[in-house]
């Protein structure tokens, strides 16, 4: 009785995610500014070919536990694909953390201290925000301290995942790449 039930919600959420995955892929993102550690402009969403973009959004700074959660397991699969079959998920890495402007000024006055604290892999995709993180949250019905997006070429919004990380989601993300 409890495997058949375990079975029935297994099916239920991955009918769920197959729902959601066919509904986001109509979603245009919005646009906004961002900045590197020598704060050049870019904008998001990112256009550079015709490559999925994992984007690691960043809503709250103070999640801790939630952004180290996700950080060496995206490093892993999609910077250092140091799994057996990671060199297969061709998509770009970014991070984007959403700072209100004291926290970006803070950020500004301690410069390279900040950024030797990010590992040198990173440094190039790491991006900030001073934009209205609203905006993006009401368009994933959520308004989650940390979220993973998955963007296609195009800039249109494939899946997303929020909260900590588990394998499942990583799975889902992988999913959304192979399509």
């Amino acid at each position: 009785m409890f495997s058949k039930i375990k079975v029935q919600q297994n099916l239920f959420c991955l009918l769920i995610s197959f729902s959601f995955c066919s509904q986001a892929q109509q979603i245009d993102l919005p646009s906004f500014k961002c900045f590197d550690f020598e704060h050049q402009e870019a904008s998001f969403p990112f256009f550079k070919g015709d490559d999925v973009k994992v984007v690691f959004a960043i809503f709250n700074v103070k999640a801790e536990k939630e952004i180290e959660s996700w950080i060496d397991p995206l490093v892993q699969k999609f910077i250092r694909k140091s799994g057996l079959l990671d060199a297969m998920f061709d998509a770009e890495f970014y991070s984007i953390s959403f700072l209100n402007e004291l926290q970006y000024n803070e950020m500004k006055a301690a410069g390279k201290k900040v950024e030797n604290e990010i590992s040198h892999e990173l440094k190039s995709s790491t991006l900030y925000s001073r934009e209205n993180k609203s905006t993006l949250q009401s368009l994933l019905g959520k308004k989650p301290d940390t979220t993973i997006l998955v963007i296609s070429g195009s800039g249109k919004l494939i899946g997303s995942v929020s909260g900590q990380f588990t394998p499942e989601k990583m799975e889902m993300i992988e999913d959304w790449i192979s399509e």
